[in-house]
């Protein structure tokens, strides 16, 4: 587990939460915990709540859970009635783009302060079930019938032909966001261990999606967001819950600060599993690093230079506004690397959803910054560095340049986090006359 800052700095019911991830807890315990710290997050803050998960109908008791011990009591006083959860149920659990954007406005803050907590808990679910031999993972009792759960992971990890003649568009954006690297790691790992390493592999990477999306559009008002992240255990005797990561952050005047947070890894190599007394235990091993071509070496610091000096002295006045812009973000994403260098393994840690953020605001604000920063992206690939060349001769507006820019999401997420700290270093060196 890496975490942010020493549970020694933070307050008792957040370095409770800290302490919890990577050991299973009884569901009500572990709500009990997540609304305790957030109420001290900020105290006589309004509250709103949003839960992400699979559509299973074995998640209907965490569904149940999270609205009575923990939506219900942060939001009291501020909604009315049963109208207390931003709620996201589909396939395997995915957070939709957009989905903390509108929370943001929808629990907009009701107290004197202006100060609003909303808490994000997204949940991926694996079946497990005792028998003499122990807890074995993977599958479950459904009516009579054993089949795997969850489901739709069992089913990401095949490679049935179907998938080549219909579109299964879950399917695409779990492949995107896994990468062939991390699905291959899973696939080959012992059958004991393969579901539920999935499951928390895809609860890590959907809380980083929410990290990025918070930093992606920070609001004017104070708003802490505290994103917790588990594997729902489905069982019979109740449901427990293994926690895999929390990341709190706070936004307000238009920036986001990454308070603290603890997360296990994603890449799947790096869990370990062992049973200690009775509950379920998983460890990140530290050391494991990703393993891939460098990509920033193959691009020329200069030829970026010039790319960004270029945007930024252009004779087209909303061209140097944009570039403005841009060199704004870049200069608010060095402040929060600066931040997060001090620690190398919170740095691994933040580093990927901190460049997808700041890659998904260049992609909107100024669609040419998107295109050089995937020139970054594009390591030894010289075809695909060249057809980027074109897309920026032909300008940023063309639809094909947009698709392209569309493409970021699934490539930052599938790079390990070595080659994110070199994309994202490149980037910020970049400086421009018009912002220091």
């Amino acid at each position: 587990m890496t975490e942010l800052a020493a549970n020694a700095a933070l307050p008792a019911a957040l370095a409770e939460l800290h302490r919890q991830v990577g050991t299973e807890l009884a569901l009500d315990s572990y709500h009990g915990a997540l609304r305790r710290a957030a109420q001290s997050a900020a105290r006589g803050a309004a509250g709103g709540a949003v839960l992400v998960t699979c559509s299973d109908e074995f998640q209907g008791e965490l569904r149940s859970a999270f609205e009575r011990d923990v939506a219900r009591p942060i939001c009291s006083g501020s909604i009315v009635g049963p109208r207390s959860i931003l709620a996201l149920s589909n396939m395997a659990g995915r957070l939709e783009a957009g989905a903390l954007d509108l929370a943001q406005t929808n629990f907009a803050a009701r107290n004197a302060s202006g100060e609003r907590v909303i808490v994000v808990e997204i949940m991926a679910h694996c079946g497990a079930v005792l028998s003499r031999s122990g807890w074995s993972y993977g599958r479950i009792d459904r009516v009579g019938v054993t089949s795997p759960c969850c489901g739709v992971l069992a089913r990401l990890l095949e490679q049935d032909p179907e998938f080549e003649a219909v579109r299964h568009p879950w399917r695409e954006q779990l492949n995107d966001f896994f990468g062939p690297e991390r699905l291959a790691a899973l696939r080959g790992l012992d059958d004991a261990w393969r579901l539920l390493a999935t499951a928390v592999v895809h609860a890590v990477l959907q809380g980083e999606s929410g990290v990025a999306e918070v930093l992606r559009s920070p609001g004017e008002v104070s708003t802490h967001v505290l994103i917790a992240c588990g594997v729902v255990l489905n069982r019979s005797g109740g449901d427990s819950v293994l926690p895999v990561a929390i990341h709190h952050l706070h936004s307000r005047r238009g920036e986001v600060e990454l308070v603290h947070g603890a997360s296990l890894r994603s890449t799947p190599t790096a869990l370990r599993f062992e049973h200690l007394a009775g509950r379920l235990v998983v460890h990140s091993d530290e050391r494991t690093e990703s393993v891939s071509a460098p990509r920033a070496q193959s691009v020329q610091r200069d030829e970026l230079a010039a790319h960004v000096q270029a945007l930024s002295t252009s004779s087209d006045a909303l061209a140097r506004a944009r570039a403005k812009l841009a060199q704004e973000q870049l200069h608010s994403a060095r402040r929060q690397v600066e931040k997060l260098r001090a620690r190398p393994q919170v740095w691994r840690v933040y580093a990927r959803p901190v460049l997808r953020g700041l890659m998904q605001t260049l992609g909107v604000i100024a669609p040419e910054f998107g295109l050089v920063a995937m020139l970054v992206q594009s390591g030894h690939d010289a075809a695909r560095a060249q057809r980027l060349r074109k897309l920026l001769e032909r300008g940023p507006s063309s639809a094909e340049a947009r698709n392209t820019l569309q493409q970021i999401e699934a490539e930052i997420q599938q790079l390990g986090h070595r080659d994110a700290q070199e994309v994202l270093d490149l980037l910020l060196e970049q400086r421009s006359p018009l912002v220091g």
